[in-house]
């Protein structure tokens, strides 16, 4: 029995030496591979980082390119519609915002064709990847975006050089049912102001304060008022100009401050 039992522990220690022998291969064979690995790594992390950091620096340049294209655009836009809503909302000619329009049309212009250059560098960078392509071409597409944008900024803004904006208080006492103001070249029409109430309203004066000379040509209010068809001539009003205008008690047509 001790026999056999140390026979046994004699054979499990043989077996275990074995496997320990085996183990001890496993690990050796285990611990070579690291030092492979590792140098693998090292050429291998470096060759990932350039791939990251080319892609950074891509996206970079993406990024700047539709920031060239987006910033003279939505700039440009707020500029023309802020010196819009000035005058068709506030009646106010500011005329800071027009100087700052014409500035900024030649540093848009600047910005734009940096972002050509940017975009054709990424798609240079980037000409191997289809993905690349569409973003490049997405990104000229917003920047090329500011031609007509400027074109029709331009064609609006001399539209409204040539109007007057007229707000029309009514305080005669009573409402007024119907309001056209008419010239020779167009007619503007209102449907109607409550007493107290005002409406803004703009028409196309057919000349300007320096053809007006002594007699310009005049502008007529229409309205009909207490069932009666009310006809006033305004007080000379000139292209581009914002004015107040009260219609008092006695059918009259001031320009208030």
């Amino acid at each position: 029995m001790l026999v056999g039992v140390f026979g046994g522990i004699v054979k499990i220690e043989k077996y275990s030496g074995k496997t320990v022998c085996i183990g001890a291969q496993i690990f050796n064979w285990r611990y070579s591979l690291i030092p492979q690995l590792a140098n693998t790594l090292k050429s291998v992390v470096p060759f990932l980082y350039r791939i990251a950091h080319l892609m950074a620096e891509n996206n970079r340049l993406l990024r700047t390119s539709f920031a060239l294209g987006f910033i003279p655009l939505v700039v440009g836009l707020m500029i023309f519609f802020s010196w819009w809503a000035g005058k068709a909302w506030f009646l106010t000619n500011i005329h800071s915002l027009e100087t700052a329009g014409l500035l900024w049309i030649p540093i848009a212009a600047f910005m734009a064709l940096m972002g050509i250059f940017t975009t054709m560098l990424y798609l240079w960078k980037s000409r191997k990847n289809r993905a690349a392509v569409l973003k490049a071409l997405a990104a000229l597409f917003l920047i090329f975006a500011n031609i007509p944008a400027l074109f029709w900024v331009l064609d609006r803004q001399e539209q409204i050089d040539h109007r007057a904006y007229v707000r029309v208080y009514n305080q005669t006492g009573s409402d007024i049912s119907a309001i056209t103001i008419s010239n020779a070249i167009y007619t503007a029409q209102l449907d109607g102001i409550n007493h107290g109430d005002y409406e803004t309203v703009y028409f196309y004066p057919d000349y300007n304060e320096l053809e007006s000379g002594e007699s310009p040509k005049p502008v007529i209010m229409t309205m009909s008022w207490n069932g009666d068809n009310v006809t006033i001539t305004l007080p000379d009003i000139y292209m581009g100009e914002c004015v107040r205008l009260a219609i008092n008690q006695t059918m009259k047509a001031e320009i208030i401050d």
